[in-house]
């Protein structure tokens, strides 16, 4: 398997590449596959955005990227405002953010080794969203928690927490 085939794995967010991991021998030509983003460095040192299914062929280096994923989270929220221990399940659903600038800080925030895998993004935003949890649950009573439904608050809550992180990283959160 190629290096640019990798980046079908569903486990594989990102994929830094050059020119020789390009298919073809005389002829390189990249296509963005279906759901993806491509940050690539031209010949001339020109720096493009690709959507999917765009070519290019005097592409020197670039980044593919998956244009969304959904991470799962289950960690220990803390405590109520009364004490009470609580444990939270979510989904997030983060989408990759289409402007060069953006990609670039996605690329300095996961690609240390030219590859990024959904399980470093979900270790990344973990813990701001565990303190987020943490919060939201101090300043609620167990009661509250339990009898009321929290979801449009905690939605609320988790977008203002992760705004920072999720612009650093060059992705939005698009829900909870």
């Amino acid at each position: 398997m190629s290096k640019l085939e990798s980046f079908a794995e569903p486990e594989t967010f990102a994929l830094a590449f050059e020119r020789a991991d390009i298919p073809g021998l005389l002829s390189k030509k990249l296509t963005v596959p279906a759901e993806s983003l491509a940050l690539v460095y031209g010949d001339a040192g020109v720096i493009e955005v690709l959507r999917p299914g765009q070519e290019r062929t005097d592409v020197v280096r670039g980044l593919l990227v998956k244009e969304g994923m959904s991470l799962e989270v289950a960690l220990d929220a803390g405590r109520s405002e009364d004490g009470l221990r609580f444990d939270a399940g979510l989904e997030l659903v983060l989408k990759t953010r289409r402007e060069a600038l953006d990609l670039g800080q996605l690329e300095q925030s996961f690609l240390r080794d030219g590859r990024a895998q959904v399980a470093e993004v979900r270790a990344h935003f973990r813990p701001y969203v565990q303190d987020a949890l943490r919060f939201f649950a101090s300043e609620r009573s167990a009661q509250d928690l339990a009898e009321r439904d929290q979801r449009a608050a905690l939605d609320a809550h988790l977008r203002r927490e992760l705004q920072k992180p999720c612009f650093e990283t060059g992705l939005n959160l698009t829900e909870v």
